[in-house]
């Protein structure tokens, strides 16, 4: 009885997937060089979409505690990638050593994050159906049903 359970299979979805499970790709960018030509390859291969959106583009953009090593550039790595994927996840971080450990991460190091993910760095324009509106002008007191002296206005001589 038990072979025929596992041959009947309780997995309703196609392939190696199972209900509940997701899985995805995390590509770690270390030199900005890389960056470009793999998006250009994501791309074509539709990864996004393919992967259901579970696809994360890493890189170490500023530089922690410790750090040894160059960060890639914050504002052209968010740029592109948010430009050309951007239903994928960024996954921004510092780059740190070892010797991050002893050390703490600084105020001015969280801002200047907080700053990069707030900042709107890409300029999106939904699309409108409908003709683009012109502002009215709030109407003139007149129009309001009365004149400025009748609501108040005073004014005059006397």
């Amino acid at each position: 009885a038990r072979k025929g359970h596992q041959a009947g299979g309780s997995s309703g979805s196609s392939g190696s997937r199972r209900k509940g499970w997701r899985k995805g790709i995390k590509l770690d960018f270390k030199q900005f060089a890389c960056v470009e030509p793999t998006i250009a390859f994501l791309r074509k291969v539709q990864a996004v979409e393919r992967l259901d959106g579970h696809l994360w583009l890493n890189a170490d953009v500023f530089a922690g505690p410790g750090a040894l090593v160059s960060p890639l550039d914050a504002q052209k790595f968010v740029r592109l990638c948010a430009e050309q994927l951007p239903a994928a996840v960024l996954s921004l971080g510092w780059g740190s050593t070892i010797l991050s450990t002893t050390r703490l991460y600084t105020h001015d190091m969280i801002e200047r994050m907080i700053e990069l993910c707030m900042c709107p760095i890409v300029k999106h324009t939904l699309p409108s159906r409908e003709p683009p509106r012109r502002l009215q002008p709030p109407p003139a007191p007149e129009a309001a049903g009365g004149d400025a002296a009748a609501a108040g206005g005073g004014g005059g001589a006397g």
